[in-house]
């Protein structure tokens, strides 16, 4: 099965491989993935925002009292990986995010701050994007769905400000050369991802689903939505599997349950017959090699 590599995956491979750790002799996750607002302002035709049928946008988001207490819950595991706001939402229009930001960077001060945007609300703000950086944010993705100009736009941003690449990454997301620039997934089957295919992708039909493969998400990232629930991972658009409730029970409690474990057990034996994964076309095994090793040699094997 070819898939078309996201030229931000080898850079995000290797931050999620420099970042494996273990608590109590168990691996931790890498990645915690916040959805930490409830709506987008755009409608992209390949992300299920558009379809009012399957999502709904609401005006709401995590509460400051709410992340912070699931904060203090991976300072205890003494996490220091990447805390990622991105999924189904866009993040920049919660506007509490800059306090967000210092509690993340109180609290966790050796983890790094990411963040993925479509960049619609610092376009005539200059000065919004430097309050982010300077409330805590270490990186900002801008993911750019327009055309070349949006690119050249914000390429002088980066410049005015100073920005080095890292600290503000371009990723292209609108057809040029035969691709979107992104690796793309049917979002747990509900969006048609043969459509936006690279060229050079084979495509998935649903005859061949569910994929016969492991997938490495369930052991290197936490995917958490704005009401704490923890959901398997940020491709279940449909929130059909929650693992538990960040708010209720403890992060270390809920990644190493019974739930999690028995999933583990279903992708080490290449077994996805069950939602939200019997419907998803992810690759799943571009990242996170290190940690499914790890999960494989460790008594929570299953």
């Amino acid at each position: 099965m070819s898939v078309y590599l996201d030229p931000s995956i080898p850079e995000k491979r290797q931050a999620v491989q420099e970042r494996i750790r273990t608590h109590h002799r168990i691996p931790v996750f890498s990645i915690v993935e916040f959805n930490i607002w409830g709506a987008c302002n755009r409608r992209c035709s390949f992300c299920p925002v558009s379809d009012p049928e399957v999502f709904t946008n609401r005006r709401e988001g995590i509460v400051p009292d709410d992340y912070e207490k699931i904060l203090i819950d991976l300072k205890s595991i003494d996490f220091d990986g990447i805390v990622l706001w991105s999924m189904f939402s866009e993040p920049l229009l919660h506007k509490q995010i800059h306090e967000l930001a210092r509690i993340t960077k109180r609290i966790l001060p050796e983890a790094e701050l990411h963040v993925v945007s479509n960049g619609d609300v610092i376009r005539k703000r200059d000065d919004k994007l430097a309050s982010l950086y300077e409330s805590g944010i270490d990186c900002i993705q801008f993911s750019l769905y327009d055309d070349e100009n949006q690119y050249v736009e914000f390429m002088g941003k980066r410049e005015r400000g100073g920005y080095s690449v890292t600290q503000m990454g371009l990723r292209r997301r609108y057809f040029n050369n035969g691709d979107y620039g992104m690796t793309v997934s049917n979002r747990a089957g509900l969006v048609d991802s043969n459509r936006y295919r690279a060229e050079t992708d084979q495509s998935v039909s649903v005859e061949l689903l569910p994929l016969k493969r492991p997938c490495h998400y369930p052991f290197y990232q936490v995917a958490i939505d704005y009401n704490g629930d923890v959901l398997l991972c940020a491709h279940d658009w449909s929130k059909d599997l929650v693992m538990g409730n960040a708010l209720v029970d403890s992060i270390w409690d809920i990644w190493t349950n019974g739930f999690y474990q028995d999933v583990r057990s279903s992708m080490m034996a290449s077994d996805r017959g069950f939602n939200p994964c019997a419907k998803c076309d992810v690759h799943g095994d571009l990242m996170g090699g290190k940690h499914y090793t790890a999960f494989f040699n460790s008594n929570m094997r299953g």
